[in-house]
């Protein structure tokens, strides 16, 4: 797992990579969320609580709200806003 500088977790967190590498770059924060399979976190990205991450890649400075659900194969845009 390649993991940058000044991360923030919330716990409970659920990881499951498997065998894939997952990237998270520095300024993320990510609360109670659960992240599976090869996921790529941007620069600053905040993604809240309850939010399921599966697959996806998330650009900089991208806020997935709480109890979001990001898809498999999903990228989001830099400076994204995204809810359900």
């Amino acid at each position: 797992m390649l993991i940058g500088s000044s991360k923030e977790a919330g716990i409970p967190m659920i990881l499951n990579f498997g065998n894939k590498k997952p990237s998270i770059s520095k300024s993320v924060f990510i609360a109670g969320t659960a992240c599976e399979n090869e996921v790529k976190i941007g620069d600053g990205a905040i993604i809240g609580h309850g939010s399921i991450v599966h697959g996806n890649l998330i650009n900089n400075n991208v806020l997935i709200g709480m109890n979001s659900t990001i898809l498999h194969g999903a990228q989001i845009g830099e400076y994204a806003k995204y809810r359900n």
